[in-house]
């Protein structure tokens, strides 16, 4: 999995680069996404500056993803397996949570999560915004956890007032959290 969401976060760096030099793009570049696609949008914020506000709906910051479920049965939990070279490289490199450095600009970010989330729990991101709280004190606030009561992995992906929430916080001039 690791390679798949490094390779897919250069990717996002790329299209970036193609909106500045073909569409005249200006600063301030956001990112959100859903589930894997929202784990997607908070690395960016830390690799690239230009990424000044993410938001993701049923998404980590911790791509080890402790304590994650299987989608059919919440009462398995799913092996992670040990990671090959490639997969710890991409790891090493752009996991948000063990890269907080990468964050020191202070990109606002906000996640939406489920409460009842086995599948990709809340704990990873709780546990992102008070590392970087404790790490980045003036960067308090920057990033915003919502945890939804009785919501789980497929419901809080398939929730528009969610996804709703993500595009109003994208959509904040810079500066706004």
């Amino acid at each position: 999995m690791w390679p798949l969401l490094g390779r897919t976060t250069v990717e996002c760096v790329r299209v970036l680069d193609w909106a500045v030099a073909e569409l005249g793009a200006g600063p301030g570049a956001v990112a959100g996404g859903v589930s894997m696609g929202g784990d997607c949008a908070v690395a960016p914020a830390g690799l690239d500056h230009r990424v000044r506000r993410a938001a993701a709906v049923a998404a980590t910051a911790d791509w080890t993803r402790p304590g994650m479920c299987a989608l059919d049965d919440p009462a398995r939990l799913l092996p992670q397996g040990h990671a090959g070279r490639n997969a710890q490289w991409w790891f090493d490199r752009l996991n948000p949570l063990t890269n907080i450095g990468a964050y020191a600009h202070g990109p606002a970010i906000a996640f939406e999560c489920g409460a009842d989330d086995s599948h990709v729990p809340p704990q990873g991101a709780l546990r992102f915004r008070e590392t970087i709280e404790h790490v980045y004190p003036r960067h308090a606030g920057r990033i915003r956890v919502t945890v939804h009561p009785g919501t789980g992995h497929l419901d809080a992906a398939r929730d528009p007032e969610l996804t709703r929430r993500c595009v109003t916080r994208l959509a904040r001039p810079d500066g706004q959290t």
